[in-house]
């Protein structure tokens, strides 16, 4: 899921993106990143859970502790619109 914060008063533009995988050994980990928008690089946790419910969960909750610090959520089409950079499309 991609989140982000904007308080232009502030000077904040912040992301957050969470996701929900299995790795090589079958754990289901939930990985966060943030930081700012636009920059090259940002922090990043993860935590290794034993079911993908168990992992879901916990995407949930931080989402919607997100979502009360005045997170939206954004699709990534949403997002390459906002970009600096466009999309071309090319026809054959």
């Amino acid at each position: 899921m991609y989140l982000e914060r904007h308080e232009p008063d502030q000077n904040m533009h912040r992301f957050y993106v969470t996701d929900v995988y299995r790795d090589m050994l079958g754990a289901w980990i939930f990985l966060r990143r943030w930081g700012r928008v636009g920059a090259r690089e940002g922090q990043s946790r993860t935590v290794s859970f034993e079911t993908q419910y168990e992992a879901k969960q916990a995407e949930t909750t931080v989402c919607k502790a997100k979502a009360r610090r005045g997170y939206q959520r954004l699709s990534l089409w949403a997002r390459a619109e906002q970009s600096s950079f466009a999309l071309e499309i090319i026809e054959p």
